[in-house]
């Protein structure tokens, strides 16, 4: 491909205001791969240049766009029960299979009924950047009525109508709605305010919990950054180099920490009383997924068929005690039938509870089935540098008595009546081991009176391909699951 047609192809892509200087700069590799006189260097030089011309056009636009316009009728449309978006996929094929699955995961998540769709291709963006209209395609989830297809289309018009877009249609589910007018001027994504912060805070988390290898973590960084920030990294001059520049500031701190811890921490503790109950027969993980539901997916997937029972600790349990509020355990039997599930469970918290102890691990428990162990909040202090001392079982001077009280909270699947607006609906990445303190906050935050943590509602992350999607909602953090943990390990297990 010619330059000229090379640059003219990059600013398309560009104006769109949905992709990120690398996809267009690896696009145009591809498409210069031919060219004998095709240079690495140029490429990236004339993607540049087209995402300073699309700025440039976008300073010109009026505070409200078409695009604007537009998502405000999606939202309309998605609280009558329709997935409705843009820019999903290259077909009108395509885009009906992305929205299935948006429909799957909402009604795994009895958050439907999901009755139907809308949604524009990259195909119809590309001809609203040439001047020729957007064309919508919808349609139903639906079996019957026979022309509930129809009945959606209108309610695409009068959705569209009432947001200030002109629209025309033949009123059959043959064709599309077609939006004639409609100029596509959409802004690229900008952070909120605060992002940042929550970016760097999320990655410190990360560094400091210490279950990502140094020597991989600026690989590491650079996809979490590009996960999070997604184009607005190439975008911002020096952003990726300062936060190389950061963990190595981070690391070398680490390491001068860790230099300090003379005698066994409480993490070397928690690691010994681990390493005894895997001698015993039982799975053993410390960090085990996102969330309690995706750690039991996990042990369904890791455990050998021998182990007696599992005994983890996930992702928000590790921030829960970053942030000084203790940790908590799950455990169970994985003998999943019959009445020996819960006289196996109830040995293994009391061999849990024992272990931990006699290594000097403060821990507590309720008794209860229903509810996890509880390590008492301690100094977050994993090695990584240095070997831990020699450690030994001792008879524990307290033994840790069942019957003591964890917490008031109200032992209730939330997930039994989610509200709508308690519920995120997320996407899958590839790599799942990075901290989301937007996510835990965000979620978190729904429920202040009560001690919570972010839980699936829907398929945990440990069964979503990356980019598909699921549901997430806030848990209560001391609920040990039961039924569902029988559930996610057999689908682990299979």
């Amino acid at each position: 491909m010619a330059l000229d047609d090379l640059k003219a192809d990059l600013l398309l892509l560009a104006r769109t205001g949905l992709a990120s200087p690398l996809s267009v700069f690896e696009h145009g590799l591809g498409a210069s791969e031919a060219d004998p006189e095709g240079d690495p260097a140029a490429v990236w030089r004339a993607t540049l240049e087209a995402f300073e011309i699309a700025q440039r056009l976008e300073a010109e636009w009026s505070e409200l766009t078409d695009c604007d316009r537009l998502q405000q009728a999606l939202e309309l449309l998605e609280r009558q029960g329709l997935v409705a978006r843009t820019n999903w996929g290259m077909t009108v094929d395509d885009g009906i299979a992305r929205a299935a699955d948006v429909a799957a995961a909402l009604d795994e998540a009895r958050l439907g009924p999901v009755v139907g769709f809308c949604f524009c291709h990259q195909q119809d963006v590309w001809s609203a950047l040439g001047s020729d209209g957007l064309y919508l395609a919808f349609g139903s989830f639906l079996d019957a009525p026979a022309d509930h297809g129809e009945e959606i289309g209108r309610a695409v018009v009068v959705a569209c109508q009432q947001c200030g877009l002109r629209t025309s249609w033949d009123g059959t589910g043959r064709t599309r709605i077609y939006l004639p007018d409609f100029r596509w001027e959409q802004r690229g994504r900008r952070l909120p305010p605060g992002d940042d912060e929550l970016f760097i805070a999320s990655w410190k988390y990360e560094m400091v919990a210490g279950y990502t290898d140094p020597a991989e973590c600026h690989d590491v960084l650079e996809e979490r950054a590009r996960d999070w920030y997604g184009e607005v990294l190439e975008l911002t001059p020096g952003l990726l180099e300062q936060l190389h520049g950061f963990t190595d500031q981070l690391l070398h701190a680490e390491q001068v920490r860790e230099a300090s811890w003379e005698a066994a921490t409480v993490n070397d503790r928690i690691a010994a009383a681990f390493a005894d109950l895997a001698a015993a027969g039982v799975f053993t993980r410390e960090c085990l997924g996102r969330t309690i539901q995706d750690g039991w997916g996990y042990v369904g997937v890791q455990a050998d068929p021998l182990a007696r029972g599992a005994v983890f600790f996930h992702q928000e349990d590790v921030l829960d005690a970053l942030e000084g509020r203790g940790m908590w355990l799950a455990f169970g039997s994985l003998a999943t039938d019959g009445p020996d599930e819960a006289i196996e469970t109830q040995r293994l918290a009391e061999q849990t509870l024992l272990a931990l102890a006699s290594y000097g691990v403060a821990c507590e428990w309720s008794g209860s089935l229903e509810q996890r162990i509880r390590i008492l909040p301690f100094e977050w202090c994993r090695r990584r540098f240095t070997p831990p001392p020699r450690l030994g079982p001792r008879a524990p001077q307290d033994r840790p008595q069942a019957g003591q009280t964890v917490s008031n909270n109200t032992l209730r699947k939330f997930h039994d009546a989610p509200r709508v607006a308690d519920v995120e609906l997320v996407v899958g990445l590839r790599d799942e081991g990075g901290f989301d303190l937007r996510r835990s906050r965000r979620l978190r935050a729904q429920r202040p009176d009560e001690q919570v943590q972010v839980g699936h509602l829907g398929t945990p992350h440990a069964f979503v391909p990356a980019g598909s999607h699921t549901t997430m909602i806030a848990v209560p953090a001391d609920y040990n699951l039961r039924e569902e943990r029988t559930q996610w390990l057999r689908r682990g297990s299979r």
